[in-house]
């Protein structure tokens, strides 16, 4: 997925949206925590339908979206595995060093990386299927 080399002045911004980013997936995460304690499976599936929709609506932001090879330099990364290889759970244990027992249920990434001394913002996509015009 693209990796998008962008500096204004003394800001960071690669850097400030990785940690926006994965301050979203550590409240998404908790919401879903939450969901457990809900007894009524009703109403546990309507709030699960919800969050899901939340991080389909934010995950689809224009860095995922709009192809910017014209802006900027671009990177392309596919990670293959089936359907049990648990791709998710390793990716964000590449990404964020921790290695937890827990599964991971984020389907998009953001990670900064210096290459020559330059950030750039690291996108992934982890999708079933074939990819598709993201």
């Amino acid at each position: 997925m693209p990796a998008t080399s962008l500096q204004y002045g003394n800001v960071d911004y690669a850097l400030k949206e990785e940690a926006r980013f994965s301050s979203f997936y550590k409240k998404l995460l908790s919401a879903q925590e939450l969901l457990e304690n809900i007894a009524n499976i009703s109403l546990r599936t309507q709030f699960r339908d919800i969050i899901a929709g939340i991080e389909d609506d934010f995950t689809q932001d224009s860095d995922f979206t709009i192809p910017k090879s014209s802006l900027y330099n671009t990177m392309r990364l596919g990670i293959v595995g089936g359907a049990q290889s648990r791709k998710s759970f390793l990716i964000q244990s590449f990404l964020s060093n921790k290695y937890s027992k827990e599964e991971c249920y984020a389907k998009r990434f953001k990670k900064t990386i210096f290459l020559n001394d330059i950030s750039y913002l690291l996108l992934l996509r982890d999708e079933t299927g074939p990819p598709d015009q993201k």
